[in-house]
């Protein structure tokens, strides 16, 4: 049993990694194009995390899983696939901008008529077989997430779904969210909220919130966008219209800032994973807890 006083948090992390890692900390990227690794590629993260990134271009993962190949076999692993709500076989509607690619039609007027927006234009669509979380993980006897991304243009709501008995072993959930439309029959913030908290997250934070106007007419508003951190810092910053389509939204598991002891070992290996994360506000409320207990 180790202590938990907050004088002692460093030494804990260190003394108890041996045994928070008996179990690879698990990383899942859905929607991977690009790269997805790089914040876990440190040589503490390779001892201790197992990744697994998602995209159903076997191109794309066949580049990706090159380009990883400096790294110890096995550390990630890039999967061909994609992943839905339910198996079988889906339309992936590809587009200009081919990581902007969906399995729901984007819709064709904010293509045109909104030229940030240009990059979802359609140009084909593909057949592909698709999956689910929880029947992919059973495959490869995974038991347990503890952190997931997924960015996959309107499908992350069922995607989440179909991993329903994983979903109580995850511990941050980075997901793209839509306030508004941009692909037929997505999902919005609402719904995608609604489930997250209906499964014990609690917002973390939103981020990146994305504005796009009618003919991309940038007009500066008389009134500046400000953000406040707790009593002390309010930062401003210049405003343009448009309308707010998308966001990133970082979700965590209530039990992780709750206040009360956890189990040690899952408490370090969240230690660990928030530190990867480089999200030391919650490495600082976790500490903080722990020391008014």
């Amino acid at each position: 049993m180790f202590s938990f006083k907050k004088s002692s948090d460093t030494a804990v992390v260190s003394a108890g990694q041996s045994s928070a890692a008996a179990e690879p900390i698990v990383v899942v990227d859905v929607g991977c194009r690009w790269g997805f690794a790089e914040r876990f590629l440190c040589e503490k993260c390779q001892s201790t995390f197992k990744i697994f990134g998602f995209d159903p271009d076997a191109a794309e993962c066949a580049r990706l899983q090159a380009s990883y190949s400096h790294l110890p076999h096995g550390y990630v692993t890039c999967v061909p696939i994609g992943l839905a709500g339910s198996p079988g076989q889906r339309n992936l509607y590809v587009t200009k901008e081919p990581a902007c690619s969906s399995l729901h039609p984007p819709i064709q007027y904010l293509a045109e008529k909104y030229p940030a927006l240009d990059c979802i234009g359609l140009q084909e669509i593909h057949t592909v077989d698709v999956t689910t979380l929880d029947l992919w993980a059973y495959k490869n006897n995974l038991q347990a997430i503890d952190y997931i991304k997924i960015d996959t243009q309107g499908s992350e709501l069922e995607i989440l779904k179909g991993g329903d008995s994983l979903i109580k072993t995850i511990r941050c959930i980075d997901i793209e969210v839509e306030f508004n439309p941009i692909y037929e029959g997505q999902t919005l913030f609402g719904e995608t909220d609604t489930y997250l908290r209906s499964k014990g997250f609690v917002l973390w934070r939103l981020s990146n919130l994305v504005h796009y106007s009618l003919g991309g007419q940038q007009l500066l508003m008389p009134d500046k966008n400000s953000v406040c951190f707790d009593t002390n810092v309010r930062l401003e910053s210049e405003a343009y219209g448009g309308q707010l389509f998308w966001a990133d939204a970082r979700y965590i598991h209530k039990d992780v800032i709750a206040p009360r002891l956890q189990d040690s070992t899952r408490r370090q290996r969240d230690l660990l994973l928030f530190e990867a994360l480089n999200m030391r506000d919650v490495v600082e409320h976790m500490n903080r807890v722990v020391s008014i207990i």
